[in-house]
């Protein structure tokens, strides 16, 4: 004979029927411990709901008071800044990423280019000097977390993150500097950009501890202010270093010429400014310029290096255009007009 059993969970009753294992089963009764296992995953269901209801729009307005914070010190303000955690990872990481980013195809391009060997100057070990104290400082602050961490101070991970990635990448500058003299490298534009893009991103992190200082009830954090401020001069002085360059690799050909072009030896920022004509300029603008005031040419810029070029890239187009005119004269269902064109075409490229 089947039971009524009852059940009381939650503050609900619940009555089922118990069916003796010997009489057949109906489709639609349901043993007890199915039963038991749906009721369980209905009361899971619902009590998830009522914690959403409950807690879940109370935690929005926390969440979108955080987001108008950060809106009222970066936006909202008339004196902006970023926010702390903005500089901690995006304004620290930015130049780290980009100097990753470019060293696969920078150290390719480094070793096919071979323009002979640069003795140790003063000015390549100044930056190598000032690459290893920046690493030195990247430490610092990694120790320093450690220390503070050992005292049972726990800051954010990203107090452990920037400094150990930051170190790395000086690491890899340090060794960029001494590829690019090896390889006879006067000047790298690559280094200079990643040099002024650290110091832009370090530059907006000192406005923010300047403001910072100059509240009446701010907290300093003494050790990590210091080691910046040194780590920005070291920045400071490296982007004014790499806007020089240095001087001729040995068995370089321009040290036997008497009157050398000073693109070749010019900085990057010089090229990308012009700035090394500028001595031919003046000279024009005080007196008529003479032949001996011309400078060589570059090795590159010679018709020995630039009519090979030239003659093979002419006769792939000679080729081109005859194989349009063979097909026009082949087509006799082809307009007039194109004969024109090609006739034209061809007397163009003849004067050129």
């Amino acid at each position: 004979m089947p039971r009524i059993i009852s059940l009381a969970r939650g503050g609900h009753s619940i009555q089922t029927q118990q069916v003796d294992s010997k009489p057949a089963l109906s489709p639609a009764v349901l043993p007890l411990s199915h039963l038991s296992l749906v009721f369980r995953i209905l009361t899971s269901i619902s009590y998830l709901l009522s914690v959403r209801i409950a807690f879940g729009f109370k935690k929005q307005p926390y969440f979108s008071s955080l987001s108008r914070k950060d809106w009222n010190v970066t936006w909202y303000t008339s004196n902006p800044d970023f926010t702390k955690c903005f500089q901690s990872t995006v304004l620290m990481w930015v130049p780290c990423f980009y100097l990753w980013a470019c060293f696969p195809f920078y150290f390719l391009c480094l070793s096919r280019h071979d323009r002979g060997y640069i003795q140790m100057t003063l000015l390549n070990k100044t930056k190598t000097a000032l690459g290893f104290l920046l690493w030195i400082v990247c430490w610092a602050d990694l120790f320093y977390s450690f220390w503070e961490r050992s005292r049972g101070i726990f800051l954010a991970p990203v107090f452990l993150v920037s400094p150990t990635l930051f170190s790395v990448t000086m690491l890899l500058a340090t060794f960029l500097i001494q590829l690019e003299r090896r390889k006879g490298v006067q000047s790298s534009g690559i280094m200079l950009t990643f040099w002024l893009v650290a110091l832009l991103c370090a530059l907006a992190i000192l406005r923010s501890k300047i403001m910072t200082a100059l509240k009446e009830d701010a907290q300093v954090d003494l050790f990590r202010d210091i080691t910046f401020y040194v780590y920005f001069s070291l920045l400071l002085v490296q982007l004014v270093l790499s806007c020089f360059s240095d001087r001729s690799p040995l068995f370089s050909e321009t040290i036997h010429d008497p009157n050398p072009c000073p693109e070749s030896s010019a900085s990057f920022l010089s090229r990308i400014t012009y700035w090394w004509i500028t001595g031919l300029i003046v000279r024009g603008y005080r007196q008529p310029l003479v032949g001996s005031d011309l400078w060589s040419l570059n090795k590159e810029d010679t018709s020995e290096q630039v009519m090979p070029v030239l003659v093979k890239n002419w006769k792939k187009e000679c080729a081109k255009t005859r194989k349009l005119v063979i097909k026009f004269v082949n087509d006799a269902k082809a307009p007039d007009w194109q004969g024109y064109f090609y006739t034209v075409l061809l007397f163009v490229t003849a004067c050129l």
